[in-house]
């Protein structure tokens, strides 16, 4: 699973009645934001378990993101990636949060990891490669660069 696959499963044409005078909705996106945030569903309501648990599933996202118009043929923007927040630990009531955030200047386009009180330069991007037991939670995206079907 990744972003893309999530995105394009959330904009698909659902139908909503059968038969005739059928009704199918579909969500889509009518204008592109500066700042694309995306929260991934990492918790969710066991009634087995009586509680809320943890979604574990890995979700591969890019670090550049383009998303597609309504008529899928004119982009809505290309996105880049700036800023993500992992939570580490195994449930749902408990864990710990940090995040990746890029600097991005003309000679300097590094990643910052923020733990706490601590902060590390980390100029191999293991954004991408979650801490251990950690799971992306949040995604921030800016957009850099408008379609040129806009």
């Amino acid at each position: 699973m990744s972003l893309e696959d999530a995105l394009k499963f959330l904009s698909r044409p659902e139908k909503i009645s059968d038969g005739p005078g059928s009704i199918t909705k579909q969500l889509l996106i009518d204008r592109a934001p500066l700042v694309l945030v995306v929260q991934l569903k990492r918790f969710v309501f066991d009634p087995s378990a009586g509680q809320t648990v943890k979604i574990h599933k890995h979700i591969a996202f890019p670090e550049r993101l383009e998303l597609a118009g309504e008529d899928r043929t004119a982009g809505l923007g290309v996105y880049r990636l700036y800023g993500v927040v992992y939570h580490l630990g195994r449930s749902a009531s408990g864990g710990h949060y940090t995040c990746h955030v890029r600097r991005s200047l003309r000679n300097d386009d590094f990643w910052y990891r923020f733990d706490d009180e601590s902060s590390t330069k980390d100029p191999e991007a293991v954004v991408f490669a979650p801490p251990k037991s950690g799971t992306a939670y949040l995604l921030f995206y800016v957009r850099h660069k408008r379609s040129s079907n806009m």
